[in-house]
């Protein structure tokens, strides 16, 4: 029998919790591709599905002048019969497609935390080894770790990158402030600093930045596989989104963390074969 510490138990217990409705709701939000259908579909405006999907978020005030930029989210999916059943049909009809395009493309789902995936043909035609979720901005901490967690399990992902749209001017301030002097600029660097320069005065307010690249895949020893564990990755991804993209973020028209695109494991890789890369070792 397995015996748990309190904080373990804790843990556990917040990830086995079922999903609240607003969850419900964020996870559907990566099928239906944008707020307009879904909320159709529920039968109320998307302006008052936006306020759903944001739902327990902290207001975001302005430290420079103290405006409210984007007011709190509170409370306000009703609690009734009708709202949960609207929403349990959308939730369930957005699993289905989901589970439909990932057989389809062969790739892995979880109808735990079930996202839409689904690949982009290569211009020669050949099977693409990445895939992509979109509208992924609603999820919040929580929920985009355990959708990342549960594809991890399934060791057939190798990397991750995530994409948001950020206020250009503040990232560009972020950047320069938090910048180490010690380390010089490169080219690459210097090269993108001014394509974001060259953006801001040209009058543009928004643009979209990628986070580095993920490592989820294995590190080959010998006949051996080592994975990261889901918890290093979730840990990885988080520092690049808190360091360098939430600070340009929170206001209308930004989004954090609003794509997330994987890369497979490609087939043979090292030798191994996908029985052999689930049990983490050759025979």
């Amino acid at each position: 029998m397995t015996l748990y510490g309190p904080i373990q138990a804790m843990t556990l217990m917040t990830k086995l919790r079922p999903l609240t409705l607003r969850e419900k709701l964020a996870l559907s939000l990566t099928s239906y591709g944008n707020v307009s259908r879904m909320a159709r579909d529920i039968g109320i405006t998307p302006y008052r599905l936006r306020s759903w999907l944001r739902e327990g978020e902290p207001a975001l005030i302005d430290p420079s002048t103290g405006d409210t930029l984007r007011r709190a989210g509170v409370k306000l999916i009703p609690d009734d019969v009708i709202t949960k059943a609207a929403i349990n049909e959308v939730f369930n009809a957005h699993k289905k497609r989901s589970k439909q395009v990932a057989n389809f493309f062969d790739i892995p789902y979880s109808d735990k935390y079930p996202v839409f995936q689904f690949q982009k043909p290569r211009q020669n035609e050949t099977k693409s080894d990445r895939t992509f979720v979109i509208g992924t901005e609603y999820l919040g901490d929580w929920l985009r770790a355990r959708v990342i967690e549960s594809l991890q399990e399934t060791r057939e992902y190798y990397s991750l990158v995530s994409r948001s749209v950020i206020n250009l001017a503040d990232y560009n301030k972020n950047t320069d402030k938090t910048r180490d002097s010690r380390f010089p600029i490169n080219k690459t660097q210097k090269s993108y600093r001014d394509e974001i320069k060259q953006k801001i005065k040209s009058g543009q307010k928004y643009g979209v930045i990628y986070t580095g690249r993920i490592r989820m895949g294995p590190f080959v020893s010998d006949n051996t596989l080592d994975f990261p564990t889901p918890s290093e990755v979730i840990q990885d991804l988080d520092y690049f989104l808190n360091a360098k993209h939430k600070p340009a973020t929170g206001e209308e028209g930004s989004a954090l963390a609003d794509q997330l695109v994987f890369q497979l494991i490609p087939q043979g890789f090292y030798g191994f074969t996908k029985t052999e890369i689930k049990r983490g070792f050759k025979k």
